[in-house]
């Protein structure tokens, strides 16, 4: 069965990429998505091996239509260090990638879990549920000057992600969400605190594996 064009529920896209690609680059369109699991074919980013589910390659609001307890985005794990899965060989992959083309994006009620990140991007910032691989420390903005540079995600549940350091989030603003069971295998957090402003949010059974905490750092 083909897609449609993806202006109504009747002519649907039948994958979350497949909207997004479908949407603006010159207005902020919303992405609305039906209740379901999804877990579209991975993109790849740069040469290290990296892998996602959903690339928002321009600025969108991307919006569960039912909310998140039935809507979710499904990451791949490996290893639970940043290595392949040692069953299927098959590499991690994260949730929702968004690079600085996509930056000011909402992401509002899905459940986002079962993200990693290889264990090359172990020392940076490297969300394995939402974020960018390219942002480090030295290309960051602060949020209070430079709010449109990052992201929102809204009533959402980030849980079971893996990565160095960031494993749930790394960079913008969450608001109204369960951060859950996330856990990084170096000194990192489950969010990195220099990057994300977090308001109303409950965060609980976190883990870090050496320094940095599980929950904040």
């Amino acid at each position: 069965e083909t897609s449609g064009d993806g202006t109504s529920w009747a002519t649907a896209v039948k994958t979350i990429q497949e909207g997004v690609n479908k949407a603006s680059t010159e207005e902020v369109d919303t992405v609305l998505v039906a209740p379901g699991e999804y877990a579209d074919d991975p993109g790849s980013y740069g040469s290290k091996n990296f892998y996602y589910r959903i690339k928002l390659d321009r600025k969108v609001i991307l919006k569960s239509s039912e909310g998140k307890e039935v809507t979710h985005i499904v990451g791949r794990p490996g290893d639970g260090q940043g290595f392949n899965d040692p069953v299927t060989g098959l590499p991690p992959v994260m949730c929702v990638y968004i690079p600085s083309a996509g930056r000011g994006s909402i992401v509002e009620g899905f459940t986002i879990r079962d993200g990693e990140v290889p264990v090359v991007f172990a020392t940076s910032v490297r969300s394995a549920g939402v974020g960018d691989p390219g942002m480090t420390g030295n290309n960051s903005y602060d949020l209070e000057d430079h709010p449109e540079a990052f992201w929102y995600v809204a009533y959402c549940t980030i849980s079971n992600c893996c990565a160095g350091r960031g494993a749930a989030v790394s960079g913008g603003t969450i608001i109204s969400s369960l951060i859950a069971d996330n856990h990084t295998y170096t000194n990192g957090s489950t969010i990195a605190t220099t990057y994300v402003h977090a308001y109303n949010c409950i965060f609980t059974r976190n883990g870090a594996k050496s320094k940095g905490g599980g929950d904040v750092w």
